[in-house]
């Protein structure tokens, strides 16, 4: 990064595409060589052997790229499906910071009768059998993570 500029010289988009450049460069040189080499010799069964063997890096790297690409999908369709019980997670530490429980414990009881009824709006749902459990861990996983802090 130019200390100057503020901003990195090569991006990670130009690293990209320079290793895909040298990739196919070096496989371009091999398949060349074979090319050149005396037909059916060992020379020449051997640059085209290398040229393959670097299309195959190359298609490795590329396809490495889509899992990454891929799991971002999926990670924002993730995103996207929980975000509904969310918003309803958030309206529950607001109305647990609001109030005045002695205990996570004590206030997971009187939220969740409320939470079921919000779940609906929030576009969710939530079991019945469950949610008093599962505010509780809600709001015990959130103190434990302020106090991690």
């Amino acid at each position: 990064m130019a200390e100057w500029e503020g901003e990195p010289v090569v991006t990670s988009v130009m690293r990209e595409v320079m290793t895909h450049m040298m990739i196919t460069g070096v496989a371009s040189a091999f398949a060349i060589q074979s090319i050149k080499a005396e037909k059916n010799s060992a020379s020449a069964w051997f640059y085209a052997c290398e040229a393959n063997h670097w299309l195959g890096r190359l298609q490795g790297y590329t396809s490495g790229k889509a899992v990454n690409s891929r799991q971002d999908f999926s990670r924002k369709g993730a995103e996207a499906k929980n975000m509904p019980m969310q918003k309803l997670k958030k309206w529950v530490f607001d109305k647990y910071d609001n109030g005045n429980w002695p205990s996570a414990h004590k206030a997971s009881f009187d939220i969740a009768p409320e939470a079921l009824k919000k779940a609906p709006i929030f576009g969710t749902r939530m079991s019945s059998q469950r949610a008093q459990q599962t505010i509780y861990e809600w709001l015990r996983g959130r103190i434990k993570s302020q106090f991690a802090d």
